[in-house]
């Protein structure tokens, strides 16, 4: 495997690789608690939005060799209702 992170991770993924929810992952990236990510709230909207950044995310897992997997290779944008 390479070093080289990849460019998607999604919510659910990160989720997954961390053994916790997904509202977990959302909530912290919203209050600023996890270090690998970003939330915001869309304009005029009670929806946020999240970016996870891989070489961060890879970072605060450890690693984990070949379970992060092979990125899509476009930035993905998740959106929720708050």
């Amino acid at each position: 495997m390479s070093n080289q992170a990849p460019r998607l991770i999604t919510i659910k993924k990160a989720a997954d690789i961390m053994g916790k929810s997904e509202m977990f992952v959302r909530i912290g990236l919203r209050r600023g608690l996890l270090p690998f990510g970003v939330a915001w709230k869309m304009p005029g909207s009670s929806s946020f939005s999240y970016y996870i950044y891989p070489n961060k995310f890879q970072e605060f897992v450890g690693g984990l060799d070949g379970e992060i997997g092979e990125g899509a290779g476009d930035i993905i944008f998740e959106s929720d209702p708050a």
